[in-house]
């Protein structure tokens, strides 16, 4: 005879074969007063005396429900005190501080819950949540409307860092069932009666009708969310060996290995660049990142002060630098030594070194990226001072008028208005000579009948 599938025993099997628990463990668990997180409370609290468990029930209330958000708290709180499971609360008002925060709703709550969630449950300690199977079909079904990959196919993880989901193999069914053995009544959210929410519309309308099609439709999704986890391991361990091999010394992407690259573990790249920098993933900001790379120009910026941008050969994040007040050094008066240590700011210098002659470089090579660094020393008047950037300044090269900030703002290199203020302009008695990444003036650059020449050394973090 088939043995009877009870949540006690399911959620037992799955802490064993995830490895949730250890003897002696710490356990902070997230309980609203609804169902499922009242019978993970109830389970837990069952199995603690065996495995030596210290249990904490953490409560968060949002404020939404005025009375009955309080009433939550309230029950959660008794609830606690008749298990005698220690209990910590606290309380926001999840919709201004997510308006002020510029944030969904939702979205906002839900990262406020886990900071003191992580904050209630200390360094080593664990965080259970009551995410069941429902749940994560729910899940799958929102990642799908969003377009989502393999990724979003796995529904609800039954691990993640320090957070585990005891109940994630059960169904709403089996928690209710238990619930009734046992006892135990619950708080019900009078908003998951309405469609206001999307999870709510697929609970009621959605999920429905795939039951109708399908009488066993929770079996159907778990063995769906088993094989695209399985898939996702893989893309995930050919993601490590590809970030390995596209990376340069210079901590930019290469390219052209970018490129060849099958498509899932490219995404998933970009996935990882994007969570490192904790920007929120869209399918749109993933297929302008794909487009960028694909055209080798151009950039993304998927949030302020953060893009990535592609060129022929390399593709890297350029992150927003602060900008540094104004300054300017003192004239320095010509002639001067041989070389030069020329102090700008904290953390950078200039060496200037007079070049007796051309030491082999020829006029034909002025466009050479090594010549930008290069001035004819004969043509400076009198004296030069480094400084940053003024809105007004003109290089004037071949002829143009080159505003420099502008240049920097809008060009091929598209610096931020930080990386602008760490920029280097020189200029002598007649106007700006120099300038950081862009070279000489007309009048200064190095040309056939140039004989001595400054040749100018930026060096970084030098105190």
């Amino acid at each position: 005879m088939k043995e009877e599938q009870t949540l006690p025993l399911i959620a037992a099997k799955t802490i064993e074969q995830h490895h949730m628990l250890k003897q002696g463990d710490s356990v902070l668990l997230g309980v609203s007063g609804g169902a499922d997180s009242v019978a993970l409370l109830v389970f837990l609290r069952q199995i603690a005396p065996g495995l030596g468990l210290k249990l904490k029930v953490g409560h968060v209330n949002h404020c939404l429900r005025g009375e009955e958000s309080d009433g939550d708290e309230e029950f959660v709180r008794r609830l606690a005190q008749k298990l005698g499971v220690e209990f910590v609360c606290s309380s926001f008002d999840a919709k201004t501080e997510a308006k002020k925060a510029g944030m969904g709703l939702e979205e906002y709550a839900r990262l406020r819950r886990y900071e003191f969630f992580h904050q209630w449950a200390g360094e080593d300690g664990i965080i259970a949540t009551a995410h069941t199977l429902d749940d994560a079909m729910e899940t799958v079904l929102l990642n799908l409307t969003r377009g989502t990959g393999i990724r979003g196919l796995r529904g609800i993880p039954y691990v993640r860092d320090r957070i585990i989901r005891p109940l994630r193999d059960c169904t709403r069914e089996q928690v209710e069932a238990f619930l009734m053995e046992a006892g135990q009544d619950y708080r019900t959210d009078s908003t998951n009666c309405t469609d206001i929410y999307s999870r709510n519309k697929l609970r009621h309308q959605v999920l429905p009708v795939l039951r109708q099609l399908n009488s066993g439709l929770p079996r159907a999704f778990q063995s769906l969310m088993a094989q695209m986890t399985d898939q996702w391991k893989m893309t995930e361990e050919l993601t490590d060996r590809a970030e390995r091999e596209c990376t340069l010394e210079t901590g930019r992407l290469d390219r052209q290995r970018l490129l060849d690259l099958p498509p899932p573990v490219r995404e998933n790249l970009w996935l990882r660049l994007l969570e490192r920098e904790k920007v929120p993933v869209s399918s749109g900001v993933l297929e302008r990142l794909e487009r960028c790379t694909l055209q080798g120009k151009g950039a993304v910026e998927p949030r302020r002060g953060l893009r990535l941008r592609a060129a022929s050969r390399e593709v890297w994040l350029e992150r927003e630098i602060p900008p540094l007040p104004p300054f300017e050094t003192p004239w320095l008066d010509l002639p001067w030594e041989k070389s030069l240590l020329y102090p700008v700011f904290p953390g950078r210098n200039l060496r200037l070194t007079v070049l007796p002659e051309k030491t082999g470089i020829s006029a034909e090579k002025i466009n050479n990226k090594d010549l930008k660094n290069q001035l004819d020393y004969d043509t400076i008047c009198k004296a030069v001072l480094l400084r940053s950037p003024k809105p007004q300044d003109l290089l004037r090269q071949r002829g143009k008028d080159n505003g420099i900030p502008f240049l920097y703002r809008t060009g091929s290199r598209g610096l931020t208005s930080g990386a602008i203020s760490r920029m280097l302009v020189m200029e002598d008695r007649e106007g700006i000579i120099w300038a950081q990444g862009l070279g000489a003036a007309d009048r200064c650059r190095v040309t056939a009948q140039t004989s001595r020449i400054l040749y100018i050394e930026v060096l970084e973090d030098v105190e």
